[in-house]
């Protein structure tokens, strides 16, 4: 007897889908009124990001993807992007972050970071903007293919204590935002004030 075997060699290729914010035209909106405000990209999309012409970030032409942000209050805010659980701390997990005033390219780069202070190698700053002014936010892996997880933006902005009407924690008049602070607000006091809180 003879065996034939039939081998039928099969190719193919995956299509990861790019972020539904690929381009400055589709940037996602993150509210100012619900802060902190983030959105996530999966590695997948990362990875098939791509860049349009004049897109710079730190002088360089890379893929990444956009956010728009307008600050109803002029005052620092914390800017992150980083990839989630990332514990690498190299290269692998390198992010930029860019933040640029205009409406279409070339835009003007207000800041440009790739300072590796987040998570991983990932971004977390303090910047300030302006109120009323809107901001077009530029996240860019520095190497897409080797990120390893999802990759996270989120803005939020410190709650001030000033003590202006009292000392009560919870009077929505004592703090720089108008609004008392919940879990997951960023609060400051600084030096002296009219009336040090009282929880």
């Amino acid at each position: 007897y003879t065996l034939a075997f039939l081998i039928i060699n099969c190719s193919f290729s995956i299509a990861f889908a790019q972020p539904a914010n690929d381009s400055l035209t589709n940037a996602i909106i993150l509210s100012n009124m619900i802060l902190p405000n983030s959105d996530v990209v999966t590695n997948a999309e990362a990875q098939a990001a791509t860049f349009e012409t004049d897109e710079l970030i730190c002088e360089s032409s890379i893929a990444s993807w956009w956010y728009e942000f307008t600050p109803t209050i002029s005052t620092d805010y914390i800017i992150k992007s980083e990839v989630l659980g990332s514990t690498a701390n190299d290269s692998s997990d390198d992010i930029r972050l860019g933040i640029y005033t205009g409406s279409a390219h070339p835009l003007t780069e207000i800041f440009c970071f790739d300072s590796d202070n987040g998570d991983g190698f990932g971004e977390d700053v303090r910047v300030p903007l302006t109120a009323d002014t809107t901001y077009l936010i530029r996240v860019a892996p520095n190497v897409a293919s080797a990120i390893v997880g999802d990759i996270t933006t989120s803005v939020n902005v410190f709650n001030t204590w000033d003590g202006s009407e009292s000392d009560d924690w919870s009077n929505a008049q004592n703090w720089s935002l108008g609004t008392v602070p919940t879990a997951t607000s960023l609060v400051q006091i600084l030096g002296t004030v009219a009336n040090e809180p009282v929880i």
